[in-house]
């Protein structure tokens, strides 16, 4: 992953290691900035528009780009795959009747607390590839969260592996692709390990990190979470907007009455 890294210097670097590693995808958005490596051998690159509220214009474009050509371009050969990102099974239904063109890819939060087992079954019932963001959490704060969570400490000292790599290594097992993001050389070739290297976890691991499930999300963007932060957004626009009017009535009543005083 190469959400919020800054500098093509540091991209750079993090392209090198990850290669170097055995990477063979890169997770991008269209508003990252572009340095021309999109594709190395059989490396293959992942592009996303941004949450609609922060960037509507790419939401836009992006549908106009995906959804329109998958009706009528792919007929001709344009259109190899569509992936999804942030889509609940309602919107993947939707998706079934909108195109002919199966979904090959859907992309959203997952880790230990948010299994999304629903969805993860629609896919593999529907040979839709389920890739997950967010496995190790995505700041500070998240990672803590995860990575110093009891369960998750107990089950990668029973795993003789990190924190880090238990994740990785869970989401592996259950044929989630998982998109790890680091900067540093070490830590990249880390989260590779445990993805190409590591031996399956044991049954007991999995029933314990099984039991973490929780339905939280984690990262703002989710749509669960960012779904209620814009109710939480809304009802306080809405309060505001009343406070306003109240006060624009009250200022209006202070000026008749001082009217009325100045004719006395």
């Amino acid at each position: 992953g190469t959400f919020r890294i800054r500098g093509f210097d540091v991209i750079d670097a993090c392209l090198d290691a990850a290669l170097g590693a055995g990477y063979r995808g890169i997770d991008t958005a269209a508003s990252l900035p572009k340095r021309g490596r999109d594709r190395v051998g059989s490396v293959r690159r992942t592009r996303r528009a941004g949450p609609p509220p922060q960037r509507p214009e790419a939401a836009r474009s992006s549908a106009a780009r995906a959804g329109a050509p998958s009706k009528s371009c792919n007929p001709l050969g344009k259109l190899r795959h569509i992936g999804v990102s942030n889509y609940e099974l309602h919107h993947l239904e939707e998706l079934r009747r909108y195109t002919k063109t199966p979904c090959a890819v859907l992309q959203t939060e997952c880790h230990p607390m948010l299994q999304r087992r629903d969805l993860r079954d629609y896919c593999a019932n529907q040979g839709i590839h389920f890739q997950a963001y967010s496995s190790l959490g995505s700041t500070d704060y998240c990672q803590q969260l995860m990575q110093q969570h009891p369960t998750v400490l107990s089950c990668a000292q029973t795993a003789g592996c990190s924190p880090a790599q238990l994740l990785l290594r869970w989401a592996a097992d259950l044929g989630i692709g998982a998109l790890p993001k680091s900067i540093r050389a070490a830590h990249i070739a880390e989260n590779a390990e445990a993805a190409l290297r590591l031996s399956p976890l044991p049954d007991e691991v999995h029933s314990a990190l099984a039991a973490m499930d929780c339905g939280q999300a984690l990262l703002l963007e989710s749509p669960r979470l960012f779904g209620d932060l814009c109710c939480l957004l809304c009802s306080l626009a809405a309060l505001w907007l009343i406070i306003a009017e109240m006060l624009v009535a009250a200022s209006s009543k202070e000026s008749v009455c001082l009217d009325w005083l100045s004719d006395c």
